[in-house]
């Protein structure tokens, strides 16, 4: 980023160059014919003209600035939006990954399955249906609360 104090001496010595060659160039096309005035409204027209260029160069630089940054702004929430989902769809799937944990242990022990244990994976299983099917029908994004995790 160009620093701030050079942008604003580059547009000074342009200004200034540019008004120099101006009145120059005025008093050579008019040859010293004009009265004071005629030489004052010439100059203001002129330089009110020059502001009006620049103005609206500032101002499409400044609202390009401002889609820039509401479209940061706005990758920014759906980031957070996912990272806010991703964290309650991996505390899902890590706990249906433990169920299935300790059913493949039981199966490997006593080579069966407790009912308690098919209980627990079932009630993880709905529970887990149930978060994803509410994480599908946020419609705030915003809402921080609509991301906190249901333990099941």
């Amino acid at each position: 980023m160009k620093s701030k104090h050079r942008i604003v001496i580059t547009a000074t010595i342009f200004m200034f160059t540019l008004m120099l060659v101006f009145e120059f160039t005025k008093e050579q096309v008019f040859n010293g014919a004009l009265s004071p005035w005629g030489s004052h409204w010439i100059t203001i027209f002129f330089t009110t003209f020059m502001a009006l260029i620049l103005t609206i160069f500032a101002v499409k630089r400044v609202l390009e600035l401002e889609m820039r940054e509401n479209n940061v702004s706005v990758k920014e929430e759906k980031l957070k939006t996912i990272n806010n989902v991703m964290r309650v769809v991996f505390h899902h799937v890590n706990n249906l990954s433990n169920n299935l944990s300790i059913i493949d242990l039981e199966m490997k022990t006593i080579k069966s399955v407790n009912e308690s244990t098919l209980n627990k994976l079932n009630q993880t299983i709905s529970g887990t249906t149930l978060e994803m099917k509410r994480l599908e029908s946020i419609k705030d994004p915003f809402d921080e609360d609509a991301f906190t995790i249901k333990y099941n």
